[in-house]
């Protein structure tokens, strides 16, 4: 028996929704006040700008790698200009990420 409640063919669907739609279902729980605010997790720029063209609420946050070793001084600052707040996502480095450079994985801030 699955463990979880999603259904293979769920999972596939929501992958296949467009984010508008996503956004817009997460609106809806702000206006039922199921939830106070909404963020984002891994939105680049591009992201940011499509979904602010739509969103009529904005999110509050959005979570993105950051740490010493990546700064993302650049998306950090579109954020700021935003009035979006960020939140880091392995701050003190992501040394169990087996997809990043080699010179990243020479890396351990932990060490340092």
């Amino acid at each position: 028996p699955k463990t979880d409640h999603t259904e293979e063919g769920d999972i596939t669907k929501l992958y296949d929704t467009p984010m508008h739609k996503v956004w817009k279902e997460m609106e809806s729980l702000v206006d039922k006040g199921l939830v106070k605010s909404i963020g984002l997790s891994n939105c680049n720029a591009m992201m940011l700008l499509d979904l602010w063209s739509y969103a009529r609420i904005k999110p509050v946050m959005n979570q993105i790698e950051l740490h010493p070793y990546f700064q993302q001084r650049d998306l950090v600052a579109f954020h700021r200009k935003l009035g979006l707040d960020v939140t880091a996502y392995a701050p003190l480095g992501s040394f169990g990420y087996e997809g990043k450079s080699e010179r990243l994985k020479k890396l351990n801030l932990l060490k340092e």
